[in-house]
This record gives structure tokens, C-alpha cells and sequence, in this order.
């Protein structure tokens, strides 16, 4: 979907009609570079839509913070904790719940 390609634009809207009725219960979001490699290019409409979607519909449950040589896991109110990959991208929220 972040691909330069004529369908990743129609791929990104089409995702975007499936989860919206679908209303899941989570949303888990993976916060790392490889799995949604931008480039200049790319259309930005997931990130453009996720946070309102987000914080309409979920709030924040718990983070998995994946270092290089451990996994801190976070869950429940009073957590008080987000990685620091978390910290300087608004948009990209850690795993929520309805």
C-alpha cells in the first residue's frame, strides 16, 4: 500500500472501507519503518485517516516496546509508559481497544 504503484492510493481506500464497518474490537499498531516504508511518493492517506479514526473509536491498552535486546510489555490504565519510537509520531498509536 506505500509501494509506488498506480493501485496504492485505491489499495489504501479499499482498507479503509473494510475496517470502518468491520468496527474491530483492537487495532494493533506496528510502529516500525520496515512495515510501512514511505517513500516521497506514497500516498498518505492511511496516516492522514488513522487518528481521527483512532480516537474516536479506541483508546490506548497497552504497548509492546521491541528493542534490539528485549520486549517491554505495558498493559492496563496507569501504565504510564510509551516507547520512544511511540513518542515523536502522534500518529501512529500503540495496540487499542474499544
Amino acid at each position: 500500500m506505500m509501494e509506488t504503484h498506480p493501485y496504492a492510493l485505491r489499495m489504501q481506500q479499499e482498507f479503509i472501507r473494510d475496517v470502518e464497518p468491520a468496527n474491530p474490537e483492537y487495532l494493533v499498531i506496528v510502529n516500525v519503518n520496515m512495515s510501512w516504508p514511505r517513500k516521497p511518493s506514497s500516498p498518505t492517506l492511511l496516516f492522514d485517516w488513522y487518528p481521527s479514526f483512532a480516537a474516536e473509536r479506541y483508546t490506548s491498552v497497552g504497548v509492546a516496546d521491541i528493542r534490539p535486546d528485549q520486549t517491554i510489555y505495558r498493559w492496563g490504565p496507569g501504565r504510564g509508559f510509551l516507547p520512544p519510537a511511540v513518542l515523536g509520531h502522534r500518529d501512529h498509536l500503540p495496540a487499542e481497544g474499544r
